[in-house]
């Protein structure tokens, strides 16, 4: 049995911090070695936390600890964890279909969430100083050795460097 299968209904669950273990506990430490074994080192979290449920503001981890969610959950800042619209809207649209990559097919739910983002987030009307500098390289701007990759100094060169 797991975590998951004894902590139900995210929505529901307690806001409350319940520190059960001590952080990076027991189960989150059985997980270090197949991680280790199934990820790329370089792949991090930013915690010692394995959630398998949230609800509002309080993420929940293998090891049954209660956390206030101060990443604000990235994507769910606004809404909470597992918000009740949001989980509605989801199942039904995993239940008509699913898109995991609108670059190789595209469908209607993603430009209507486009559409809804952008009435929520106008675009500015004129470019900020910042963003209206040419992207064009001045005549300043020294050439590169031949001995250095064209990959090495795109960054140092790029217009937002300028700004």
């Amino acid at each position: 049995m797991t975590m998951l299968d004894t902590v139900l209904d995210g929505p529901s669950l307690r806001q409350e911090r319940r520190l059960i273990t001590e952080v990076a506990g027991p189960r989150l430490r059985e997980l270090a070695a197949p991680r280790a074994d199934a990820l790329p080192a370089g792949w991090s979290g930013g915690a010692p936390v394995y959630t398998v449920a949230a609800g509002g503001g309080i993420p929940v981890d293998v090891d049954g600890n209660s956390f206030i969610d101060l990443g604000s959950g990235i994507a769910v800042t606004t809404v909470g964890n597992a918000a009740p619209p949001i989980v509605a809207r989801a199942a039904d649209q995993l239940a008509r279909h699913t898109n995991t990559c609108f670059l190789a097919t595209q469908c209607e739910p993603y430009i209507e969430v486009a559409e809804i983002l952008n009435r929520l987030i106008p675009a500015p009307t004129t470019n900020a100083p910042c963003c209206s500098t040419p992207a064009v390289k001045p005549s300043s701007t020294p050439e590169r050795p031949p001995s250095v990759p064209p990959w090495s100094s795109s960054i140092t060169r790029s217009t937002a460097d300028r700004c």
